[in-house]
């Protein structure tokens, strides 16, 4: 059983409102595009579900669902996933969480399950990781680089390299955010803070683009 914090705690703040009504009401989080946010009603697409308890010491059972527990009413939480996810984590609906579940470990993930191709792992500091001007160990120095190409033009199972920051003369276009084309105008990613999701590959994406990756032959 895997446990985190919450990096946005804001929609568990809107929960607290329902709970000061009634503190064994069901909550739930969805996630749409990435974006997580609370709903009063079982979510097609699940985040986690919100419970409140007595003590989070008092919680010891595995969760079939990621589950956020809520101390009630002094409001310290966790979030529980389920064993499985050790090995086999879904491709959506992730928390971030930097060096287990980020952009890169999703496209690692992705890569090894459906193409068999098992990537490098990271030996960045999360500090250098978490700056966006040093990410050179993750899309420039990383030995895996030498394994791929780059193209212009992606075809599904290409990775994807984006520029997520200023560009001007000052600031040339540096890589600190990955995902991986699925085809069919689709891309899958793990933005900052975000759950893990997939989108569409629209032009507002694409202006990001700074390459595609191609697995070399």
């Amino acid at each position: 059983m895997t446990i985190h914090e919450l990096q946005d705690l804001s929609p568990l703040i809107a929960a607290s409102d329902y709970w000061a009504e009634d503190p064994s009401r069901p909550l739930w989080l969805r996630h749409e595009a990435g974006r997580i946010s609370l709903t009063l009603t079982a979510p097609r697409t699940l985040f986690a579900h919100l419970r409140t308890v007595p003590s989070l010491e008092s919680v010891s059972a595995q969760v079939a669902d990621p589950t956020v527990f809520v101390e009630w009413p002094s409001g310290r939480h966790r979030l529980h996933l389920p064993p499985s996810w050790e090995t086999a984590a879904p491709y959506e609906g992730r928390p971030y969480v930097l060096g287990q579940y980020d952009c890169y470990t999703i496209l690692r993930d992705w890569m090894a399950r459906e193409r068999g191709h098992e990537m490098a792992m990271l030996t960045d500091t999360p500090e250098r990781l978490v700056n966006q001007w040093l990410t050179d160990g993750v899309f420039v120095t990383n030995r895996e680089l030498h394994r791929w190409e780059r193209v212009i033009v992606p075809k599904p199972g290409d990775g994807i390299l984006f520029s997520l920051s200023r560009r001007d003369e000052e600031s040339p276009n540096r890589a600190n955010h990955c995902g991986v084309y699925l085809g069919d105008g689709r891309f899958l990613h793990h933005f900052p803070n975000r759950a893990s999701c997939i989108q569409d590959f629209d032009a507002r994406w694409r202006s990001w683009v700074v390459s595609f990756m191609r697995i070399k032959n």
